[in-house]
């Protein structure tokens, strides 16, 4: 399955978060692609990047996770 694990900044006021880096993600099923996203979040520091988020192959969001939450 194909997940799009996302790093998202404020963006500006009113309008959506800005995304500032998108991977696609080859992942067996969400559990997977969830563990995917949180070794980003445990590795990497994103310039600006507010939260990560991963998204399903329709679109949808299964995960979503403010980087001071860590």
């Amino acid at each position: 399955m194909i997940f799009f694990i996302d790093v998202v900044g404020s963006g500006r006021p009113g309008h959506e978060p800005e995304v500032l880096s998108r991977i696609i993600d080859h992942e067996p099923g969400p559990e997977e692609a969830l563990a995917k996203a949180k070794i980003l979040l445990s590795g990497v520091d994103f310039a600006g990047a507010r939260a990560v988020r991963v998204l399903d192959h329709d679109g949808r969001e299964i995960f979503f996770r403010q980087l001071d939450e860590r």
